[in-house]
C-alpha cells in the first residue's frame, strides 16, 4: 500500500454489545458509538444476548440512520421471539468474526459470563 492511500483509507470501530439496554455498558457504547460516527470512523455494531431486545429502541435506529452499519444475532432475536426490525441485519457469529477480523479497534460490553 502506498503512503498516499494509507493517509485516506477510512477507520473502522467494531463493538459487541452483550448487556440490556438498562446497563451502564449499554448507554457507554451507544455514546461511544456516536461519538466515533461523528468523527467519520466507520462503526460497526452487533448486538448479541440482551442487546438483541434493544435493537428497536430509539437509539439504535437513531445509529442506523446515521450510517453506523448493525448486525444482530438471530438466534438471540429468534429465541426471545423478537421481530426483526428492518434496519439492521440478522445473521450469526461468523459476521462478528468479519467485524473483529476487519476492524482497525475492536471493544465489547458484555457480561463477566458472556464474554
Amino acid at each position: 500500500m502506498n503512503a498516499s492511500a494509507a493517509t485516506t483509507r477510512s477507520q473502522s470501530l467494531g463493538i459487541l454489545l452483550a448487556v440490556s439496554s438498562d446497563s451502564s455498558s449499554f448507554t457507554r457504547a451507544i455514546r461511544l458509538a456516536k461519538e466515533a460516527q461523528a468523527k467519520d470512523i466507520n462503526v460497526f455494531l452487533y448486538l448479541l444476548d440482551d442487546a438483541v431486545v434493544a435493537a428497536s429502541q430509539p437509539d439504535i435506529q437513531n445509529l442506523a440512520e446515521t450510517g453506523v452499519k448493525i448486525t444482530a444475532c438471530a438466534y438471540a432475536a429468534k429465541r426471545r421471539s423478537l421481530h426483526f426490525a428492518d434496519h439492521i441485519t440478522y445473521g450469526g457469529l461468523s459476521i462478528l468474526n468479519d467485524i473483529i477480523m476487519h476492524s482497525d479497534r475492536f471493544i465489547s460490553f458484555c457480561h463477566w459470563s458472556s464474554c
